[in-house]
């Protein structure tokens, strides 16, 4: 026996939690998933969503700590971690509303998945504009030390984050005006998605070509130079390693939807725990990477604990200066 598709998520039905059952396989099969589901995957997403949240945040303070040392790409790197940030809060909410629930089912709140759409545009918009950024910084390291500063950074994650903005904006409204043309929205989604990712791919190709030439010339370039190149190139790595967790966290994430849509499953319920968790995940190696490849950012987080040690060994009649 197999549940229709059709069906929908009754309170006073013999299975209350049906929206969240896998439709098309045995009642057996069903619950087995459901107990995994809620065993498993549940405390896991709830883990990992705290520690991206408490991960992010550690990044942000320490990159606020580093005041004039501060590089001008690390900005960036911290639009691209209050997207995580934003993510965690928002995953560990659902979470928590789900594991609170009588029956582990409760229905689809649409504010939480606009700000799950915003999430996720704003964390691609941010690798566009960071891979945007590195191919600058290597193809031109003169012209990127003279004209890029602080402010023009911070512009350029705005700008990122408002493009999504308007993005989400324009999806809710054809949802709402439109709701038999919702394909529209995801055409729109789908279309911003691979205008990113051919602006990162491209990018990181001119890299490629730019560090080929550079080593090539290395010998006719000052010291002083070469080691600022290198910073940049050190930077572009760390980009690129942050771009491979994306591919395989984030990019089967986005488009288990797309495929399930496709084979026909109307309801996304029973999978969303599957694939967010992808998501959140992906959002908790971002900030590793960037603390393991950049000493600044470790010293800086090396510091806020050292103070905090130092103060608590402080006696409390000692006037700290």
């Amino acid at each position: 026996m197999a549940f229709s598709q059709n069906i929908t998520f009754n309170e006073t039905s013999p299975l209350p939690y049906l929206a969240c059952l896998v439709p098309g396989i045995s009642v057996e099969l069903q619950e087995k998933l459901r107990n995994i589901t809620n065993a498993v995957f549940l405390p896991l997403n709830l883990v990992m969503a705290s520690l991206s949240f408490l991960s992010n945040l550690l990044l942000l303070v320490a990159v606020a700590r580093m005041k004039t040392r501060q590089h001008p790409a690390l900005k960036l790197l911290c639009s691209l971690a209050i997207s995580d940030l934003l993510w965690a809060v928002v995953d560990f909410s659902r979470g928590i509303r789900k594991a609170t629930h009588i029956h582990l089912c409760p229905a689809k709140r649409e504010e939480y998945t606009y700000i799950s759409i915003l999430c996720v545009f704003a964390t691609l918009s941010n690798l566009a504009v960071i891979s945007k950024d590195r191919y600058r910084a290597v193809q031109r390291p003169r012209w990127y030390r003279a004209h890029m500063t602080k402010s023009r950074a911070l512009k350029e994650a705005i700008a990122s984050w408002l493009l999504s903005l308007i993005l989400v904006i324009v999806s809710f409204m054809l949802s709402r005006l439109l709701p038999e043309k919702r394909f529209l929205a995801h055409t729109m989604g789908v279309i911003f998605y691979l205008g990113c990712l051919i602006v990162i791919i491209s990018c990181y190709a001119g890299i490629f070509v730019a560090n080929r030439r550079h080593s090539r010339y290395m010998s006719q370039k000052k010291m002083q130079s070469l080691a600022a190149l290198e910073r940049e190139k050190q930077l572009a790595w760390t980009i690129g390693f942050i771009l491979l967790a994306l591919g395989i966290t984030f990019q089967p994430a986005l488009a288990t939807p797309i495929v399930l849509t496709t084979m026909g499953y109307r309801g996304l319920a029973p999978f969303r725990p599957y694939f967010m968790v992808l998501i959140t995940f992906n959002g908790l190696i971002n900030p590793l990477i960037n603390c393991r490849r950049n000493e600044a950012i470790r010293r800086s987080i090396r510091g806020i604990f050292l103070r905090r040690r130092a103060t608590r060994c402080v006696p409390t009649e000692t006037v700290i200066p």
